[in-house]
């Protein structure tokens, strides 16, 4: 599951990107505020989530935050919406094995404050566009759901 953060939000503007937030003083764990901000941004029956693990922090460049990626399994999948559109745009479901597609990657680019960026992308048909594919192939990847892990799923 992805989401789009709202193009009126001060970081990540218009950003496709996994739930996720801040640890909250309340939340017992990672993996107790990642399931909180997926109810919170998405309206999701965490009841139907399994937990597969946590990884490793993982430093994103771009913005400069540290991020704790929870893995989870949607094993009854439950319908998901934006909760608040201050804070998402969209919400949408994307198959990992789309992720990894190399027919679904291209080069990015953004025009902001005059100035381009680009950045490698990744898209599906008519789903989504924009993502970051970096940050999902190696969380991918850490997990061997890409096959580069002998004992791990594939995609």
């Amino acid at each position: 599951m992805l989401l789009e953060r709202a193009h009126t939000l001060d970081d990540h503007p218009g950003q496709v990107a996994f739930p996720g937030g801040s640890i909250d003083p309340g939340d017992e764990s990672a993996v107790a505020a990642a399931l909180r901000e997926a109810v919170e941004e998405t309206g999701l029956d965490s009841g139907g989530v399994q937990v597969l693990g946590v990884m490793p922090e993982l430093g994103l460049i771009r913005s400069n935050f540290v991020v704790t990626p929870v893995l989870a399994w949607w094993a009854s999948p439950s319908p998901v919406r934006v909760v608040d559109y201050a804070e998402s745009a969209q919400v949408f479901r994307v198959p990992v094995r789309d992720l990894l597609d190399p027919d679904n990657r291209y080069t990015g680019t953004l025009t902001r404050l005059g100035r381009t960026f680009s950045s490698p992308s990744s898209k599906s048909t008519g789903s989504w566009s924009g993502f970051h594919r970096d940050g999902a192939q190696r969380f991918v990847r850490r997990f061997g759901l890409d096959g580069s892990v002998g004992h791990g799923a594939r995609a």
